[in-house]
């Protein structure tokens, strides 16, 4: 390898380390400068057997309301797991303050969302998911 790429492959590691590193930063001062309180939520969904493909594919082609009113109620990471075993969806969320998703179901377009959902997922009689929060007992950072 010449020198010159040799020097533009190692800038190109440090940069990615440093974008890295910057993006942890700026999660730092988020939570520790601006005193904005960051936490993690968890809760569990059921999938009705047999709809894992459709389920995907709906949040794939999540509504753009849905996904507007969700970061806009401060979660800014959202992730859900399936467990092919039990069926069981894992969600996992990162937000900002006291609110999040969970906190959403007076909107009507989240109601319409149940209502789009309610058929491949265990549900409560208003169509919202069944869910169950999950207390955290480990994180490392």
């Amino acid at each position: 390898m010449t020198v010159v790429k040799r020097l533009y492959f190692n800038r190109m590691k440090c940069n990615l380390f440093c974008l890295k590193t910057l993006v942890i930063e700026i999660d730092r001062c988020l939570t520790d400068k601006y005193i904005v309180k960051m936490k993690r939520v968890a809760f569990k969904m059921f999938l009705k057997p047999g709809f894992e493909k459709e389920y995907e594919k709906r949040h794939r082609e999540i509504w753009p309301e849905v996904a507007k009113m969700i970061k806009d109620s401060g979660v800014y990471d959202y992730s859900i797991f399936w467990d092919r075993d039990t069926n069981i969806l894992f969600a996992v969320q990162k937000t900002l303050e006291d609110a999040g998703s969970q906190d959403l179901g007076t909107e009507k377009i989240i109601q319409e969302w149940w209502d789009y959902m309610k058929d491949i997922m265990e549900t409560n009689p208003d169509n919202s998911p069944i869910s169950f929060p999950l207390k955290e007992v480990f994180y490392l950072e």
